[in-house]
């Protein structure tokens, strides 16, 4: 099961490269042992690439634009995050995202 688990991984791993996404350091391994800086790495790329970029503000930069992103996630809620180190101290930030994401996958 696990070999399967890890094939699975890797042909997810192996799409993403395809579609010109540079993956850095990560491997299926790193997934399925739910190695977490590896891990949201990845996600935030993903998110970088698909969320971001499809809004148009890729021009900005990746960490401006994806700070803007974040903050028109969250503004509705009246919340603000000026950079990613202190801003992600506040639950609410973090908790905010997860909730957009997850109503954006029932979509």
């Amino acid at each position: 099961m696990l070999i399967q688990k890890l094939e699975n991984i890797n042909n997810a791993l192996i799409f993403i490269r395809n579609q010109g996404i540079t993956l850095v350091n990560i491997g299926s391994g790193d997934i399925n042992e739910g190695k977490m800086i590896p891990t949201l790495g990845l996600v935030w790329t993903l998110i970088l690439r698909y969320q971001i970029n499809k809004r148009g503000a890729a021009d900005e930069g990746g960490k401006d634009g994806l700070l803007n992103w974040v903050n028109s996630v969250i503004f509705p809620l009246g919340l603000v995050c000026k950079n990613f180190s202190k801003g992600f101290q506040d639950p609410r930030v973090l908790s905010a995202l997860v909730n957009k994401l997850q109503v954006c996958c029932l979509e």
